[in-house]
């Protein structure tokens, strides 16, 4: 196995000051008003992006880190992001390349019907499992299951499927299933009632925390501010914040292997990462920042710079499929 050692210990000089940097500000949208699509299909899709701002405020090197599991629309996402213009990010008056990440939805509207809500062939098969939850019959669940997941067509639908499909997992102990029903609800979490939308953001709470994903869960505590009528004090805000902290100081290495073929976006907690591939050659390693970009090809040894806020380690090559990324070091949470 081939080991390249991320460690910014020499290589880069210090960061400079925050009020020295600019975030770029988007400019100009080159699509056209309207996206086309012939299909008549009320299904509907999302997906969250990375990109790299160039120097000229020109996205490139978009990267799909995760979509919902109905449509995938990648192309259409990076065609999409591909014709937007920034202002780009500035670092003591140079402009600089800087990652940019978003959640792109993908809606539908049908010539007479705004596609919103839910149709009610949705409904019965959604009562008809939340009946089956409800009296803990995992057989007939099981198959009410199947039959919810054949309505699912736009975003509210797709919203509450992954809710009560997780409530389902959870009942049969499918752990891996309930992970990514938990997410796709906490992401989906605006189409939801208030009620469902808080307890779909502290069930992903505790997922981040159990999968030793500290950014994520950061990320999750802070899209309770998204939620109308639901506020949290700054006492309950920070004892989340503690709860992180606490986990993560229990972990002074996280180590995490990743099986699928690359480009692999990792988000980091701590400051030094040491990064594992199957192929000796075929390989290239970035980093991402939401302050900075590096290219560190086939690099060794080095610390994220003082500085660099909110980053994340791509590694990319035509035959990796298999990389174990460990951190340790300083937490990089509080960027």
């Amino acid at each position: 196995m081939k080991k390249i050692y991320i460690a910014l210990l020499l290589a880069f000089p210090l960061w400079s000051n925050a009020d020295q940097f600019q975030s770029p500000k988007f400019s100009e949208n080159l699509n056209e008003k309207y996206l086309t699509d012939e299909s008549k299909s009320r299904l509907e899709s999302h997906i969250y992006l990375s990109y790299i701002i160039d120097e000229k405020g020109v996205p490139q090197d978009i990267i799909m880190v995760n979509q919902g599991p109905f449509r995938d629309i990648s192309g259409l996402a990076k065609q999409y992001f591909s014709k937007l213009r920034y202002q780009p990010a500035m670092n003591a008056g140079v402009p600089i390349k800087v990652e940019q990440r978003q959640h792109w939805k993908l809606g539908k509207k049908l010539l007479g019907s705004t596609n919103e809500g839910v149709s009610v062939g949705f409904s019965k098969a959604y009562d008809a499992l939340n009946h089956a939850i409800k009296n803990k019959n995992t057989s007939t669940a099981k198959d009410a299951q199947s039959q919810l997941k054949t309505r699912v067509k736009n975003l509210d639908e797709q919203a509450h499927y992954a809710w009560v499909s997780a409530r389902y997992f959870a009942l049969v102990e499918d752990w891996a299933n309930y992970n990514e029903s938990a997410f796709q609800a906490w992401v989906l979490r605006q189409y939801l009632p208030e009620q469902y939308a808080y307890y779909a953001i502290k069930n992903m709470f505790e997922v981040a925390l159990h999968q030793k994903d500290f950014r994520l869960a950061k990320s999750v505590v802070n899209t309770f501010r998204s939620i109308k009528g639901i506020s949290l004090t700054k006492e309950v805000y920070e004892e989340y914040m503690t709860a992180i902290d606490t986990e993560l100081n229990k972990y002074p290495e996280l180590k995490k292997t990743y099986n699928g073929k690359a480009p692999i976006y990792h988000k980091l907690s701590r400051t030094t990462v040491d990064v594992s591939s199957n192929n000796d050659d075929s390989y290239a390693i970035q980093l991402r920042c939401v302050n900075l970009v590096k290219e560190l090809g086939q690099t060794n040894g080095f610390t994220l710079p003082i500085g660099a806020r909110n980053c994340r380690v791509v590694v990319k090559g035509s035959d990796v499929n298999q990389v174990t990324i460990t951190e340790s070091g300083l937490s990089h949470l509080d960027t």
